[in-house]
């Protein structure tokens, strides 16, 4: 019973999180029964993401992969609008960081970022405060013509 009633308002809250503006979304991300969500992005491209919500699974990320699937990725869910910065500490392959704002637009584009091999590993900041990060393989932005504003 306890799993209905959470399954219930986890719907309606994804509801309503598509629902937020009366405005046409670029981004929208549409739950299948599988254990992964697509998530599709200005009617460019569509992206099997796996999501990142707890602290735990942002801070593990895609650390230590040695491959990601074509248009496949990871989406960082923030619990609220804030700046923040990601680094590629034992990340394995070269991926592009996607910030999105709380409104679900590209606010920049973070490009090819290679796997860190030094220490420190450098730290690359979200433009603005953001609400979201989709991390994907390594040029994926630019092959399929995404940019800011998306």
């Amino acid at each position: 019973m306890r799993i209905m009633k959470f399954m219930k308002k986890f719907l309606l809250i994804l509801f309503i999180f598509g629902c937020i503006s009366q405005q046409p979304q670029n981004i929208v991300v549409q739950n299948n029964p599988m254990p992964s969500s697509v998530f599709c992005i200005a009617q460019k491209i569509c992206i099997n993401i796996e999501r990142a919500v707890t602290p735990l699974e942002r801070q593990q990320g895609l650390m230590f992969r040695q491959s990601l699937d074509q248009n496949s990725g990871m989406l960082f869910v923030f619990d609220s609008t804030n700046q923040v910065g990601f680094w590629m500490k034992n990340t394995l392959i070269p991926l592009d960081l996607i910030w999105i704002d709380e409104n679900k637009t590209i606010v920049g584009i973070t490009s090819n970022v290679q796997p860190c091999n030094s220490n420190p590993c450098p730290v690359f900041d979200s433009p603005q405060k953001i609400r979201f990060v989709l991390e994907v393989n390594g040029g994926v932005a630019e092959q399929n013509g995404l940019k800011i504003g998306d």
